[in-house]
C-alpha cells in the first residue's frame, strides 16, 4: 500500500478508538501490514470500523483483509442484480425471495434476507431518493456481508437453486470460480454442465 493510504487508514482508526496515534505505533502496524494492497487495507479499516469495539491488532486487520476483493466486488454486482429484479404491479415493485433464489441463488435470496427484504428494497427503489441514496451504502454492506459469509461457507450458493450435484460432480465444476462470476457468468456454468452431462436429472 501507499504511505499516503496508510496514513489515512491509521488516522481513521485511531481517531475513532481514541488512540494516539504515535511513529512507534505507526512503525509496528506498517510492519505487519506493509504487505497489504491499498484495496485490503481500506477493507480491513472499513471492517474494523464496522466491528472492532478496540483498536483493531495487526493480525486482526490481517484477517479482515483476507476477504478476497473480487469476491467482494461479486457481491456488490450481484446486489446490483438483485436491486433490479423487482417486478412491477399495480400496488408497487415486488421482490420474491423464491425468485431470487431460484434466478439467481441461494446466498443472494439470504443476503436479499438479511439487508431487510422486500420492504428495505421497496423503500430503496420508491421512497425518497435523498434518503434512500443515503442508505444506499448501508443496505448494500448488510447484503454483501452476508453474501460473503454464504458464499465461503459453500461456494455452491452462488448458483441458481436447484442444480443438481450429480450433474456437478461429472463436470468437476471448480466452484472457486463461481465465487468471483456474476449471475448470467453462473447460469452460464449451469448450462454447460448440464449439457456436458446430457441433461441428467436432479437429485
Amino acid at each position: 500500500m501507499t504511505p499516503e493510504n496508510f496514513k489515512k487508514g491509521m488516522t481513521r482508526l485511531t481517531t475513532m478508538f481514541g488512540v494516539t496515534l504515535t511513529a512507534e505505533l505507526a512503525d509496528v502496524y506498517h510492519e505487519a501490514l506493509s504487505d497489504l494492497t491499498d484495496e485490503q487495507w481500506a477493507l480491513a479499516v472499513r471492517q474494523a470500523v464496522r466491528t472492532s469495539e478496540f483498536m483493531p491488532r495487526p493480525a486482526v486487520l490481517l484477517k479482515a483483509a483476507a476477504v478476497d476483493v473480487k469476491l467482494l466486488a461479486n457481491a456488490v454486482r450481484v446486489f446490483d442484480s438483485v436491486l433490479e429484479s423487482g417486478e412491477y404491479n399495480p400496488h408497487g415493485t415486488v421482490w420474491s425471495y423464491r425468485a431470487i433464489r431460484n434466478s439467481i441463488g441461494p446466498a443472494a435470496a439470504e443476503a436479499f434476507s438479511a439487508a431487510g427484504g422486500p420492504s428495505e428494497f421497496r423503500r430503496l427503489a420508491e421512497g425518497d431518493s435523498r434518503i434512500a441514496d443515503r442508505d444506499l451504502p448501508f443496505t448494500r454492506n448488510r447484503f454483501t456481508d452476508a453474501y460473503i459469509a454464504a458464499v465461503r461457507a459453500d461456494s455452491r450458493l452462488a448458483l441458481p437453486a436447484g442444480t443438481s450435484l450429480k450433474e456437478l460432480a461429472p463436470a468437476k465444476l471448480e466452484f472457486a470460480k463461481l465465487e468471483f462470476a456474476t449471475p448470467e457468468e453462473a447460469k452460464g456454468w449451469v448450462a454447460k454442465i448440464k449439457a456436458s452431462v446430457g441433461g441428467a436429472s436432479g437429485v
